[in-house]
């Protein structure tokens, strides 16, 4: 897991009238639809928004994983590699060691809701923790130790 520098990015689309055609469909579909989280396939959560109950998103189904939820948790800070005694310590597929990453931010009680996710595999919601200059990735097969475990 790292947390990846957004300066890299370009803006905008590759092809601008598709890009934000497609976007646009996004939205009018969200807004014809409001509040039903259940369905939602993208959930933006800003920083000091409450993140909804992570079963409370779509979470696929065993033939058809891929229809869960995306969420994007805008957080304070992440720290990639942090020797802080509270980063979490992550494992899984795709991690040859055990990651460390530091969130500040996320809601008090998530680790528990993660396990949960993670147990539901193939099934699951996949995250995406943002701050305004870092992303890192934490898919549904990423493990998270508790306090107890660690």
């Amino acid at each position: 897991m790292t947390a990846h520098a957004l300066s890299a990015l370009g803006a905008g689309f590759s092809d601008e009238a598709l890009g934000s055609q497609a976007v646009f469909r996004a939205v009018l579909q969200a807004l014809s639809q409001p509040g039903a989280p259940a369905q939602a396939r993208f959930v933006w959560v800003a920083q000091g928004d409450a993140l909804p109950p992570l079963q409370t998103l779509a979470q696929g189904s065993d033939a058809n994983p891929d229809q869960s939820a995306t969420c994007v948790v805008d957080v304070q800070d992440l720290a990639a590699d942090s020797a802080a005694p509270d980063a979490w310590q992550l494992s899984g597929p795709g991690i040859r060691a055990v990651q460390r990453l530091r969130v500040t931010g996320m809601p008090a009680g998530f680790e528990p809701q993660w396990a949960d996710n993670h147990a539901a595999f193939p099934r699951g919601v996949d995250l995406v923790l943002a701050t305004a200059t870092h992303l890192a990735g934490l898919p549904r097969t990423t493990r998270i130790p508790s306090a107890q475990e660690a």
